[in-house]
């Protein structure tokens, strides 16, 4: 009878021992079992789309008394798979190697034996019958082997847009969480998972999607990190989702004087405080814009970009790293000259 501690997999190992001549005959099947995880819960939310800066109720549902994790992630950063979320095939992945068998450099994967069978089924087999096991050309290659097994860490579950609850859950198992969704236009991906003291893990089968989208809207691009005294361009897209052509002023804020415009001075010889372009934007489309500035001030400036139409309007405000130039460094090199054979 198969229990849910056989999950995810097991084996079957069956064998007898031959009358005639004492073989050992032996013979095995793996099978997948389900029981896993038996803590149910589900994620869901009362949007599917919203704007920027808008509240979302997310609805979880699990057992009463569970102990429950929630994250949201960025489209953007799920995208580069790193490896780092907790899914129901990562875990049935690293329980499988928790299985310690015997391995065989030599085994070509199509013949077995009875030795094999009970060696890769991490079974001990001490008998005076006849065990049938292929020639070692190496004794060393056939030896119990510990797998160096690579530690996945599930995630981080810090920052703004990732939260744990645990105390807002009811006797029924169901809770519900209001949260700001950030001011970044992407897709969050919120997943979550269950910890029972009886029944154990439990991870929702499928996340919920949140796409937070506007009709007219900023993207800028950025680089990690600029070098004070350098001349740089900030490239800004305005994007425009209606259905009419937008006439939009993109202003470049400037009142912390932490960096100069490197094509605009006032009559003074002074740094502006800002800069203005107007840009024409046809119905769904973009344009980009482009500013060169020149870094002041190290450490972390604001880069915080405007777009004013009679329609609609958008602002982003992003922090760009500001690292410094360096110094100058001198090198000597001495040089012998000889004089003695010259004609001068």
């Amino acid at each position: 009878m198969a229990v849910h501690r056989m999950a995810p997999k097991a084996r079957i190992l069956c064998y007898y021992v031959r009358e005639d001549n004492e073989e050992v005959v032996a013979d095995a099947m793996d099978f997948e079992v389900d029981g896993l995880f038996r803590t149910d819960v589900s994620i869901d939310t009362d949007l599917n789309k919203a704007e920027p800066g808008a509240q979302v109720a997310v609805r979880v549902n699990t057992k009463p008394d569970a102990w429950v994790g929630i994250v949201g992630v960025d489209q953007s950063v799920l995208l580069l798979k790193s490896g780092n979320d907790m899914t129901r095939e990562a875990v049935i992945q690293e329980l499988q190697t928790y299985d310690t068998t015997f391995t065989d450099n030599y085994w070509d994967g199509y013949t077995s034996n009875a030795q094999k069978l009970f060696n890769f089924s991490g079974v001990v087999v001490i008998s005076n019958g006849l065990v049938y096991k292929d020639y070692e050309h190496n004794p060393r290659h056939n030896h119990l082997v510990v797998h160096q097994r690579i530690r996945y860490a599930y995630g981080d579950w810090s920052g703004h847009c990732t939260h744990t609850y645990e105390k807002f859950f009811r006797s029924n198992g169901c809770a519900v969480i209001k949260s700001t969704i950030p001011d970044t236009i992407t897709s969050w991906f919120i997943s979550s998972f269950a910890m029972h003291m009886e029944t154990g893990l439990g991870i929702a089968p499928t996340p919920t999607k949140v796409t937070v989208f506007r009709p007219f809207f900023i993207k800028l691009s950025l680089p990690y990190s600029i070098i004070r005294g350098e001349k740089v361009a900030i490239e800004a897209i305005v994007f425009n989702y209606t259905t009419k052509p937008i006439q939009s002023e993109v202003v470049f804020d400037n009142k912390k004087q932490e960096f100069e415009f490197s094509d605009q001075l006032d009559i003074k010889g002074v740094n502006a405080s800002e800069k203005r372009q107007l840009v024409s934007i046809p119905a769904n489309d973009g344009v980009s814009v482009t500013f060169l500035i020149t870094p002041k001030t190290m450490g972390y400036i604001n880069i915080k970009l405007t777009a004013n139409s009679a329609m609609a309007g958008d602002s982003v405000l992003r922090k760009l790293l500001v690292k410094p130039e360096g110094q100058t460094q001198h090198f000597n090199q001495s040089v012998l000259v000889d004089l003695k054979e010259s004609a001068n």
